[in-house]
C-alpha cells in the first residue's frame, strides 16, 4: 500500500501524504498489530538472526526511499548543503518508528504525527532559506 508513495518522496508534499497514509492506518484501527517490520524486530531481533536479516531489508527500503527522496530535495537546492540527507532519512525513520511503537502503546497517533511533523516543519524552515 506504500510503495507508490515511498518510490516517490522528493517533496515535504510527498514525505506529508506518506505520513498521512501511516497515520490513517493506525488511527482508523485498519492496523491493531503495529508496524510490519518494526513489531516484528522487538520480538525477533534478538533470537532470530535469520529473521534479523529479513527485518533489516525492510527497514533498509524504507531508509533508501528517504534518503533518495531527501537528496533529491537537496541537489535540486530546496535544502541546505549543510543538512545531510542520509543522516535525516535516519532520523526520519527512526521517528517514524518510534512514534508507531507509541501509538500502539497510546492507541491514538498523536506522537507519530508530533514527531513527524517537526522533522517536516526542520526541512520546510530549511527551504525558506
Amino acid at each position: 500500500m506504500q510503495k507508490p508513495l515511498l518510490a516517490n518522496l522528493d517533496s515535504i508534499e510527498a514525505l506529508e501524504a506518506w505520513r498521512e497514509v501511516i497515520a490513517s492506518i493506525h488511527r482508523d484501527g485498519r492496523n491493531q498489530q503495529g508496524c510490519p517490520v518494526g513489531s516484528p524486530t522487538n520480538e525477533l531481533s534478538g533470537s532470530a538472526p535469520e529473521a534479523r536479516a529479513d527485518l533489516r531489508d525492510g527497514f533498509s527500503r524504507w531508509e533508501h526511499s528517504l534518503r533518495h527522496g531527501l537528496r533529491t530535495m537537496w541537489e535540486r537546492g530546496e535544502l541546505p548543503h549543510r543538512l545531510d540527507p542520509e543522516r535525516f532519512a535516519l532520523a526520519l525513520l527512526a521517528a517514524v518508528q518510534d512514534g508507531l511503537t507509541l501509538t500502539r502503546a497510546r492507541r491514538d497517533t498523536v506522537v507519530l504525527e508530533a514527531s513527524f511533523d517537526t522533522l517536516a516543519d526542520c526541512l520546510r524552515g530549511h527551504s525558506e532559506h
